[in-house]
Parts: structure tokens; sequence; C-alpha cells
């Protein structure tokens, strides 16, 4: 299970009710995100992975640990690790007393501690220092671990080819998938947006489920990733 929800109070997604997000207090936000976490308990095999994408937040100059929070209230989860989703092209702030928040957070859980884990597909070429150390009992011979900091671009499409306000980069989808979910394993994300998600695990030989309440993104999702399917025609009443 992987997923990035709605920023809080941030973007305003569409006018479906109910948005997550949009016009929440802080309390309100996170109850319903560790609501989230509870369905995603109940749904998952032992073996599974509950993954998502957050961002702390500043206000009133000071930060929102929602990081924080969520891995405080999320219960009957095996907490595993947090990674830093280092975005390079960050949106700019007009600041001058803060410096520009250039992370966010992909906070990782197991449904048990048999999670399933698969380093070696996301491992990373060893650099030339490799083939002259002569302790290569060191060296993994598939590559090195990638570490918890992740160097990859956000988004950024202006014009008619954006997908979505905040869509995000299908090589942190790939990431996560390949690391966390088996081939032929099941990839589910409860705000799938544009579809990036379960785009990326088409790729990858994954099945897939998504769910929107949005209409425009999920027909942005079904194009994205049926794009030879024919639009489904209502029925005649």
């Amino acid at each position: 299970m992987f997923f990035s929800p709605p920023y809080w109070d941030i973007h305003k997604y569409g006018n479906a009710p109910g948005e997550i997000g949009h016009g929440q207090t802080l309390d309100a936000y996170i109850h319903d995100l560790v609501a989230v976490a509870s369905e995603g308990r109940r749904v998952l095999k032992p073996t599974g992975n509950y993954v998502v994408n957050v961002m702390d937040v500043v206000r009133k100059n000071s930060p929102v640990p929602i990081s924080d929070l969520l891995v405080a209230k999320t219960e009957g989860l095996r907490y595993v690790e947090r990674i830093v989703w280092s975005i390079r092209n960050k949106m700019p702030v007009a600041s001058g007393r803060r410096l520009v928040n250039k992370f966010e957070w992909v906070l990782h859980w197991g449904a048990s501690d048999d999670y399933y884990a698969d380093i070696d597909s996301i491992r990373e070429p060893h650099s030339h220092y490799a083939d002259k150390d002569k302790r290569k009992w060191k060296w993994n011979t598939k590559g090195k671990n990638p570490g918890n900091i992740w160097d990859i671009p956000a988004y950024r499409v202006a014009g008619k080819n954006k997908f979505h306000v905040a869509g995000f980069p299908e090589e942190l989808c790939r990431r996560v998938i390949l690391c966390w979910s088996p081939k032929g394993g099941l990839v589910l994300d409860p705000f799938s947006g544009s579809g990036t998600t379960c785009l990326a695990a088409k790729k990858l030989g994954r099945r897939y489920i998504g769910f929107e309440k949005e209409p425009g993104h999920h027909a942005v999702a079904e194009k994205r990733v049926y794009p030879d399917l024919p639009p489904v025609q209502a029925p005649l009443l």
C-alpha cells in the first residue's frame, strides 16, 4: 500500500465533498490519516507494507511535525523507517526568515515483522573504489544499499501536460513498489490522483487498485493507465 495524501490545508484539489486536508484542523487531518492506516492494516497481508509520503509544514514561522504525529498515533502496524525524499526543485518560498524546505518524508510500516522487502531491486552501482578495495567482503556484489536519502526531482510540468496540481514523480513510486511489493503483488493507492502509482505498478508487473473521489482526476488517471481504453458511455435511461 503506497500513497501520498493531500497536504494539510494547502491545496484544494477539487469540488468533491469530504476532502481530506483542505480547511481541516490539524487534529482532524491526523485523525483521518490514522483512520486510513487502520483500514490499511485491515486489508494488508502479514507480509504487506504500508508506505506514506507526507510533508511537514510551517505555520506562523513554526514547523508542524505531521510525520512525527502520524508515527506516534498510527497503531497496529510495525514502524520500520523513514526515508528523506530530497527534492532539489522544490517550489520556492518567499521568506527572509527561514530556509526553504527541500525534502518530504516517506514513512514505512510493515503489516508485521515478516514484511516483504527486496533491497537488491533498488541497489545502486558501487563507486570506482569498490574495484580497488581489497576488503571484498565489505562490498555487496549486487550494488550498494541506496540508503534513506532519495534524491528524486519533483513532478514539475506546466500547461496542458500537467496531470495534477500536486502530482508526484513516477520514480518515487518505482522505488517503493520494487522494494516493498513482490512481482505479481497488489499495490493499493487510496488517494490515486492522476494515477501515477497505478501506472508505475502496471509497468512493473504488479496488480493495482486506485481510489480517487475527484471525477476530473479519475478521468486523467484512466487515460494514463489505460490509454487505449475507449471512454465508458453512460447507460441510457
